[in-house]
């Protein structure tokens, strides 16, 4: 009898070690499976500020005529630049 109480009570516990990692894979499909519709169904809300967009134009209005400003101080600079070389060039009358 001794024989085959253990032979019955080993099988029970080889078949509880067999279903053991199928029940843990199980549990965990479904914990991701209810985080993934909790993200799906509930979306985290925005943290941003709607942009207002007639403030944003103005700002960058404001820095293209700070840029254009810019730009022409460039060019004035350059020309002045350009003449200096050239004047210099022509007391010489030009020919090499």
């Amino acid at each position: 009898m001794n024989q085959i109480e253990n032979s019955v009570r080993s099988r029970a516990v080889a078949s509880r070690q067999r279903l053991w990692p199928g029940f843990v894979l199980g549990l965990a499909c479904a914990a991701v499976g209810m985080l993934v519709w909790v993200g799906l169904v509930d979306p985290r809300p925005a943290y941003a500020q709607v942009p207002d967009s007639g403030k944003q134009r103005q700002i960058m209005i404001a820095e293209l005529q700070t840029a254009n400003k810019q730009l022409g101080q460039v060019v004035k600079l350059l020309t002045e630049i350009r003449n200096q070389d050239a004047g210099e060039a022509k007391p010489d009358g030009g020919k090499k």
